[in-house]
């Protein structure tokens, strides 16, 4: 197998304005607003940037983000008859990394069903956006599983043999089952919030 998938081309966004403001007004620019801080209100000169500056994003629309906007991620995958033999184990070591990727710079959370997690998460206190107070420790808690069920695909590892004591002869059933269904659970996991797996 060799995979090569290039980064997706971004758009260009002109700045002019929001660096305007953040030297005009530095941090209290980004401050959210509240009853107490109500919003920043432009005065003429401020307006007069934001004019510009949208003249000069609508120029980069038409030329340069029009052109970025037409171009397609590069692509090339090659999949060697090998690689379906035991495509559980093949997948687990590029879906593992991706997963501990994810939940180091992930910067939201989506919605997580109550039953998928444990019963200490399913919180129903809200904050002052109107979030329960859980919302992100739940999916924190997703995506944890998540990893560690391909964490164990991965390394190419059969949990009868994590679980099988060779001076007994013996296999640790409760301990295997409890570990099995976590992993499975995990998968499952995987495949239900697969739309949102997004950074």
């Amino acid at each position: 197998m060799k995979v090569y998938i290039g980064k997706p081309p971004s758009r260009v966004i002109t700045k002019l304005y929001d660096w305007h403001m953040e030297r005009k007004y530095g941090s209290a620019y980004h401050t959210p607003t509240t009853y107490e801080n109500p919003p920043i209100e432009n005065d003429a000169f401020d307006s007069v940037i934001e004019l510009i500056d949208d003249f000069l994003q609508s120029v980069v629309n038409w030329s340069i983000n029009l052109y970025l906007d037409r171009k397609k991620t590069t692509v090339k995958i090659r999949i060697d008859r090998w690689d379906t033999w035991n495509m559980e184990y093949t997948l687990s070591p590029i879906i593992h990394p991706m997963l501990v990727q994810l939940q180091k710079t992930k910067h939201g959370a989506p919605w997580v069903d109550l039953d998928d997690v444990p019963e200490e998460l399913r919180s129903s206190k809200k904050d002052e956006h109107g979030l329960d107070v859980q919302h992100f420790e739940r999916w924190d808690w997703v995506i944890n599983e998540m990893i560690w069920a391909f964490e164990q695909k991965r390394h190419d590892e059969d949990l009868l043999d994590k679980f099988w004591d060779d001076e007994t002869n013996t296999l640790d059933r409760k301990a295997h089952d409890k570990a099995h269904s976590r992993m499975v659970n995990g998968f499952r996991l995987f495949g239900k919030y697969y739309e949102n797996l997004w950074d």
